[in-house]
């Protein structure tokens, strides 16, 4: 797709746009949830920044809805292409790190990623996690510390519903001691160990 080097925009095209920009901005005034007009005003207006800034073509835009949608088709129950999508934007990092403040050094929040499984079986110290597939045994051993390097006592792998099976994510913003704080799936902390 190749696209032409647009002319300079006139005074006359950026006050059409800009009265288009707050006429759209404009329609969710009177949406009851105060918070999703905040999103779709916000959205809108960084959407239309976009396509002014790039200048985006008919058939772009067009190329674009007809990604989106293909994107549904193939997304059914098992395959969730909206997410890789997010993924593949950064949309899904950027969420997590909006969401959860960098502390000193502790260990970066991140999404849960593709290997993640809610409620997968306890797998106890020492025990096979490739369920009996073929390959060299290796032992992972790490040390979970706070971020002032106090080390912490981690009781086992298990954190609310998750199951840590080669690390464990804990809390380091309680005031808690070490062997009373919580184990987190998103919290930003240091890495342990497991097996």
């Amino acid at each position: 797709m190749t696209t032409e080097i647009a002319e300079p925009i006139s005074p006359e095209q950026r006050a059409l746009a800009d009265e288009l920009v707050a006429t759209v901005v404009a329609s969710f005034d009177h949406t009851p949830d105060p918070r999703l007009k905040e999103l779709m005003q916000s959205l809108t207006r960084h959407l239309h920044a976009f396509i002014r800034d790039v200048r985006l073509t008919e058939v772009e835009w067009n190329t674009a809805i007809e990604f989106l949608t293909a994107a549904g088709h193939i997304t059914d129950a098992r395959r969730q292409e909206f997410v890789l999508l997010s993924d593949v934007l950064g949309a899904s990092m950027q969420t997590i790190a909006v969401n959860n403040r960098a502390y000193k050094g502790a260990t970066d929040a991140t999404v849960f990623g593709p290997f993640f499984v809610d409620d997968a079986p306890e797998i106890p110290l020492g025990g096979d996690i490739a369920g009996g597939a073929s390959g060299q045994p290796c032992w992972v051993e790490g040390t979970v510390t706070d971020t002032d390097g106090n080390q912490w006592r981690v009781r086992a792998s298990r954190c609310g519903s998750a199951t840590r099976t080669v690390s464990t994510t804990c809390n380091t913003a309680t005031n808690a001691l070490p062997d009373e704080r919580t184990c987190s799936p998103t919290t930003t902390a240091g890495t342990g160990s497991g097996a």
